[in-house]
């Protein structure tokens, strides 16, 4: 049960830093 606690925010911060990636590529590219 710990182990899915914590798989649980390793997912979603995850998702962020690949949001954030996709935004400093798209002004990059502008």
């Amino acid at each position: 049960m710990h182990q899915h606690k914590d798989n649980q925010p390793k997912i979603k911060d995850a998702q962020g830093s690949f949001r954030v990636e996709t935004s400093r590529s798209n002004q990059l590219h502008s």
